[in-house]
């Protein structure tokens, strides 16, 4: 947990040195980074390519890392209102 904390804080402190042009546009280039893998994501668990195999170990270990994942993102987002 600690490992975490510092991961945290190493990010604010590099955020915190960016000019307010340069967090804005890292802002919105870590969103477009999400949208990318959304899609991503989006295709791997019901594209109509079936990739994920909900019999394959590893594709139910991903599915379970992403279900923290969004879990950690709902409680982001609920402390930012």
């Amino acid at each position: 947990m600690n490992n975490i904390k510092q991961k945290i804080q190493s990010r604010i402190d590099y955020f915190n040195e960016y000019t307010d042009e340069d967090k804005q546009m890292a802002c919105q280039y870590m969103m477009e980074d999400f949208i990318e893998n959304a899609k991503a994501l989006d295709m791997f668990l019901n594209g109509n390519n079936s990739t994920f195999d909900p019999n394959n170990e590893k594709h139910v270990k991903i599915w379970a890392k992403l279900d923290l994942l969004n879990d950690e993102l709902e409680m982001i987002l609920d402390s930012a209102k």
